[in-house]
């Protein structure tokens, strides 16, 4: 279901940047049964392995689709730029085009990166196609770094992909979506038509334009961003959409190539401090100030260019489409009155802000599906678990949240029950992952606060430590831990974490890490049998007359001298100075 197609040629004095959007409203007529579907539908649902259409196949991927070089019907928004690529004027209209070439985002990425011989296209096309594509990223670039210093936010997108065995329907494969320029590329253009076309309808309908629209959250929403952010030398600054892109710019310059799973956990928390975007009747409002798109920095937003998997961008055509015949909705009647009511674009907002709710959920719960799917395919039965590096995202009053950027799972790792008892696997301290489900008895002062957790360890820790008696959890630090799917009769059983190690490391290591307990068990076993065995070896000696006289000829028992602990940890010094890091033969 291909909605748009961009177009860029250089024109006298600059150029002519065409957005061309599937003409959905062709076929969809106001009222219809397909339109009534649609509209009850709202969105199209993408799961991780199919979709549920807004409309049918027929249109979405026939009728509707700009497939490459076929002629569609098209409603686009063409602008004359200069040379700076700053728009000199815009015209918006129905057109009937025809794409050069049907490209997948990689093989524009392979052209833009220079590549030759891209496979799937066509040679001869070849130079054309990169052309357009190079001064299309100049464009965007330039568009896009005007947005950012508007204000405009980059965050991150917490989207999975999965790949499938097409055999059995396993899932073969699972890890974040890649982002590539590209992808930012035609975002960028997208969003400077949706702007484009949504000042057009307001001027038209000031009073029921189908906008969208961002609110500003509170500062003090990212009061626990700020917290984490300081402990690693940041600082975060939300008093404005402006100041809060500049901080997490920061954050992204400093941290990209040594962290990049910071800059990722920043991005996620930002995006969760603020509130959803809503589609709104401009009438519903006391004054266009409360029209503006916090995240996108622009006063005036709207959604075009998806009418085959968005309703509301159906709405927006119909209003565009009246809007350049220069009549009024309301003086027509019929139906292109019902699209300009503010009533009825009130109602409709409120119905499609429900099914957008309604369509994340059902996204959310098929990538956990297919994610807990996953790991039980590689768990359940061989009694074993994936191990992966993860990093705390959040600290929580029963442990920590930790997300592990190989498969994009995020989840909780509970140290702590229900009942308030500690519960700290050994393999914390020995760094082993067949630890998992040994619990260190005796931990205490479990403390937590906003962005950091810390636990007491007891004095006699069955794995023998020199470090700190505390083990301190932040947001932001390092971790490693295993992910199992238990047996259970739920539809979608959770994916366990469980902390293996703090700090990252690679997974020989894990592989090569050992608890000291079999070695240090076996090793006094050993010492205590040689002590019996030297007791029973060494007589002792008789009583001479005297003591005999005295006591009647019965032996005082003997006084246990006070145990001397240094003398105790000094002869088993050698065995306290075992590294944890060493190789399995030498603990044998």
């Amino acid at each position: 279901d291909i909605d748009d197609a961009v177009s860029m040629r250089r024109t006298a004095g600059g150029f002519a940047l065409g957005v061309h959007i599937a003409d959905v409203a062709q076929f969809v007529v106001p009222g219809s049964a397909t339109d009534g579907e649609a509209r009850a539908r709202g969105t199209t649902v993408y799961l991780a392995d199919r979709r549920f259409n807004m409309i049918p196949e027929v249109l979405s991927e026939r009728v509707c689709s700009l497939r490459g070089g076929q002629d569609r019907y098209a409603v686009s928004v063409i602008w004359d730029l200069d040379a700076q690529y700053r728009a000199r004027g815009v015209w918006f209209g129905r057109t009937l085009i025809r794409s050069a070439c049907e490209m997948h985002y990689e093989q524009a990425q392979a052209l833009l990166d220079g590549a030759r011989g891209v496979e799937g296209l066509d040679p001869a096309m070849e130079d054309a196609l990169r052309a357009g594509v190079v001064e299309l990223t100049r464009a965007m670039r330039a568009l896009r770094e005007r947005r950012r210093a508007a204000g405009a936010l980059e965050l991150a997108s917490s989207e999975v992909k999965f790949a499938f065995d097409p055999r059995t329907h396993a899932v073969a494969e699972m890890a974040p979506k890649a982002g590539l320029e590209i992808h930012r590329v035609i975002e960028e253009a997208m969003v400077f038509a949706n702007a484009a076309v949504a000042r057009r309808i307001h001027q038209a309908f000031p009073a029921a334009a189908l906008l969208r629209r961002h609110r500003s959250p509170t500062p003090e929403r990212f009061e626990r961003l700020a917290r984490a952010v300081r402990a690693k030398g940041f600082e975060i600054d939300a008093s404005s959409n402006a100041a809060l892109a500049r901080s997490l710019q920061a954050i992204a310059a400093a941290a990209t190539a040594k962290d990049p799973e910071l800059v990722f956990l920043a991005k996620s928390m930002a995006t969760l401090a603020m509130q959803e975007a809503e589609y709104f009747a401009t009438g519903d409002c006391a004054g266009t100030a409360d029209f503006a798109h916090y995240g996108l920095a622009e006063p005036f937003y709207t959604h075009f260019t998806s009418p085959i998997r968005r309703y509301a961008d159906i709405i927006v055509h119909r209003q565009l489409l009246a809007a350049l015949a220069q009549e009024s909705a309301a003086a027509e009647g019929g139906p292109a009155a019902v699209v300009e009511a503010r009533q009825w674009v009130g109602g409709a907002a409120a119905q499609l802000n429900e099914r957008n709710r309604q369509s994340k959920l059902a996204q959310r719960e098929s990538t956990e599906l297919f994610q807990s799917r996953y790991v039980a395919q590689r768990t359940l039965g061989a009694g074993e678990s994936l191990v992966a590096d993860g990093v705390v995202a959040e600290v929580r009053t029963n442990g920590l949240i930790v997300y592990v950027p190989r498969f994009g799972i995020r989840g909780p790792v509970h140290l702590r029950d229900k009942a308030g008892n500690i519960n700290l696997p050994l393999s914390a301290l020995s760094g082993n992952a067949r630890d998992i489900d040994r619990h260190i008895d005796g931990c205490t002062d479990f403390d937590v606060d906003a962005s950091r957790l810390s636990i007491r360890l007891p004095i006699n820790a069955p794995v023998f430590h020199l470090g700190d008696p505390v083990l301190r959890f932040a947001v932001f630090d390092r971790v490693k831990v295993a992910l199992r799917v238990l047996e259970t009769r739920r539809r979608r059983p959770p994916v366990y974490l469980t902390l293996v190690s703090r700090g990252s490391t690679s997974v020989k290591d894990v592989k090569a890490y050992r608890s000291t307990l079999a070695p240090l068990d076996r090793r006094l076993h050993l010492s205590a049998a040689s002590a019996k065995q030297r007791a029973a070896s060494d007589p002792e000696p008789p009583l001479d007359a005297a003591t005999v006289a005295a006591t009647g000829g019965s032996r005082k028992p003997k006084k246990r001298p006070a145990v001397d602990y240094y003398a105790v940890l000094e002869k088993f010094g050698d065995l306290s100075l075992l590294e944890t890091r060493c190789e399995p033969q030498s603990l044998q």
